[in-house]
């Protein structure tokens, strides 16, 4: 090979070197133009087939043909020190959770399901998930882990006497060690672990305001046109 070729090829192995390295150097520009990609409603870079079309289908009924509000919070929920898009897909429960890894968009969840069920996100990347059953209404606060799992906190629920004696026979004892012979018309738990704990009900009360107060403010929410 003569000199003149060597140089040429050279060169083009440089020129495409560095742009690799540019690119691996600048995650963050390609998570931006990802999530902007969903954001603008082109759901063709999520890496499954099956929430692409999902997505489509959501985007095109609720959000276009119906007028459902989508509004968009960046956090890092998995604490891999990028964010996460979490996506509102309408006032009351759907949403739908991405992450940008190994250059793909990667749905962690979209949940457009159970209407008495649903996620919210709290502040310093945490998670609230409420499953509001008539039985026994449970708020669950968790964060996601390394490999997008979910790792629980805390959780509180409550029950009425009724429903404590005829489903959850388990705490009764609790309950009677507190109340003895004075029953309550409802009964307010916390559970760590595998300790359960009696709330009062102005415990109950601090909690949900605590509860209230991690939650997103409505101006760091941005819409979706």
């Amino acid at each position: 090979m003569d000199m003149k070729k060597l140089t040429t090829l050279l060169a083009g192995a440089l020129v495409i070197g560095l742009l690799g390295t540019a690119c691996s150097q600048n995650p963050d520009k390609a998570l931006e133009e990802a999530y902007k990609s969903i954001i603008g409603g082109d759901f063709s870079g999520i890496e499954d087939p099956d929430y692409q079309s999902e997505m489509t289908m959501l985007y095109e009924v609720d959000h276009k043909d119906k007028g459902e509000t989508w509004q968009y919070v960046l956090e890092d929920f998995n604490k891999d020190g990028q964010d996460e898009l979490f996506i509102k897909l309408d006032s009351s429960y759907n949403s739908a959770l991405f992450a940008y890894e190994s250059e793909e968009l990667v749905p962690i969840y979209v949940d457009d399901v159970e209407g008495n069920c649903f996620i919210e996100p709290l502040k310093e990347g945490r998670l609230l998930e409420t499953y509001d059953y008539w039985t026994a209404p449970t708020q669950t606060i968790f964060t996601l882990d390394d490999q997008d799992q979910r790792v629980t906190h805390n959780q509180y629920f409550t029950m009425t006497a009724e429903n404590l004696k005829e489903y959850n026979s388990q705490y009764e004892s609790l309950v009677d060690s507190v109340y003895g012979n004075h029953p309550q018309d409802n009964y307010y738990f916390s559970q760590v672990g595998d300790q359960v704990k009696l709330l009062t009900p102005e415990e109950w009360e601090a909690v949900q305001e605590q509860i209230e107060s991690d939650k997103i403010s409505e101006d760091q929410w941005l819409s979706i046109k």
